[in-house]
């Protein structure tokens, strides 16, 4: 019996316990035996008496009586109930009281026992009762640790996601920072020519005739608005749109194109785009663009790694339910080693200095975000990716 004892009061030695008898001599009694098991009594001498104190404190267990005057054991355990209170519920009844045992049944009591009660079956009863509330806290408590422990881990992954993005930006801006560069070399040069050219005629000539001059300034505007439209090229891909917007797929190719113009020519890569004027989708413009880039990027590696001779990428869009966008190169295929892991994060097919597998990545992040899905096949020489967006 000792021993039963001790083993209830580990477990209920922090619980707070209700207990609600009218009548003293029971509770008197009562009391005696519960404070060897419980260090946190409250003592209600009637159910209204039981609910102000409820409603003061945080109950752990309550033990009733069922017939109290102002508010019976059932009229009590209806408001914790409704209350949204679960502590858990012992009832202590006459056995003429054994009518209300399916009401209290009903408002999910843990157990009920009859008085004059026995001693052992009382024991069991708090027992079972308060190593269940003890398992339950635990697995609260449990819960608790695992949901802050998974928000942690999100949040790591979170902030591991959001730095490879802006290591992805910078390196990006690198390479369009590198294209320009590119872009740049020869118009700036052209200038610096008709420049040279218009004071060898000045000198050599003595004066230049306003013809020549007109023929000088057409050529030179030529070049300057060539910088002009890569600059604004390159000044509203780096802006972030903030609004969906219609836009026509074969204008968006074209300016891709032209960013990477000489890119491309001094790569000997030859273009060819097959997508209808009328091709219109919804979705960020500088976004699709990254998109394009990237794609053109990889076929680039590609062709310069395995030394391709003949390099060929073709564009093209259908637009049936969808919008389809197909780049395809004759680069060799990807190895089908790694062609189902491409997308993965530092998935790559290239030296470990040459590349990290980020673009293709954020490649499919960009689709995603537009409702779309992105994947590769290989198809007579070389790699097809195939971009698939709804069109509304």
């Amino acid at each position: 019996m000792k021993e039963k004892i001790l083993e209830i009061l580990s477990y209920s030695k922090d619980f707070k316990l209700l207990y609600a008898e009218d009548n003293e001599d029971t509770r008197r009694s009562t009391l005696r035996l519960l404070s060897e098991m419980f260090h946190n009594i409250i003592v209600a001498t009637d159910g209204e008496d039981a609910w102000k104190k409820y409603q003061e404190d945080e109950i752990d267990l309550i033990l009733t009586d069922i017939e109290m005057p102002h508010l019976d054991g059932i009229g009590l355990i209806r408001k914790v109930r409704s209350h949204g209170g679960d502590p858990a519920i012992l009832i202590m009844s006459a056995y003429d009281d054994s009518c209300y045992l399916a009401d209290a049944i009903a408002l999910s009591i843990d157990g009920y026992i009859i008085k004059p009660f026995i001693l052992e079956q009382f024991l069991d009863l708090l027992l079972k009762t308060t190593r269940n509330i003890t398992m339950q806290r635990e697995n609260i408590r449990y819960k608790e640790s695992l949901e802050k422990q998974v928000a942690v881990e999100i949040a790591k992954r979170e902030d591991k996601e959001r730095l490879l993005i802006q290591q992805t930006k910078m390196a990006a801006m690198g390479d369009m920072i590198d294209a320009i560069a590119h872009q740049w070399k020869q118009p700036l040069s052209s200038i610096s020519m008709y420049m040279e050219m218009l004071h060898d005629d000045a000198v050599d000539l003595g004066s230049v005739g306003h013809e020549v001059i007109k023929q000088y300034q057409n050529d030179i505007d030529v070049q300057v608005n060539h910088l002009l439209n890569t600059l604004h090229e390159f000044r509203t891909f780096f802006k972030t749109d903030k609004e969906t917007t219609q836009f026509s797929m074969h204008s968006l190719i074209d300016s891709v194109l032209l960013l990477m113009k000489d890119e491309l020519i001094s790569n000997q890569i030859e273009t060819e785009v097959i997508v209808p004027k009328d091709s219109m989708m919804p979705g960020s413009v500088n976004e699709l663009k990254h998109l394009l880039i990237n794609l053109i990027n990889n076929a680039k590696d590609a062709f310069i790694e395995r030394g391709i001779k003949n390099r060929k990428l073709i564009f093209r869009v259908n637009k049936e339910d969808k919008l389809l966008l197909e780049v395809e190169d004759n680069a060799g295929g990807i190895p089908v080693e790694v062609i189902d892991t491409i997308f993965n994060p530092r998935t790559t097919t290239k030296a470990e200095d040459k590349g990290s597998g980020i673009g293709l990545y954020v490649s499919t992040q960009i689709v995603q975000k537009h409702h779309g899905d992105l994947w590769v096949e290989n198809c007579n020489e070389g790699a097809k990716f195939s971009a698939e967006f709804p069109i509304n």
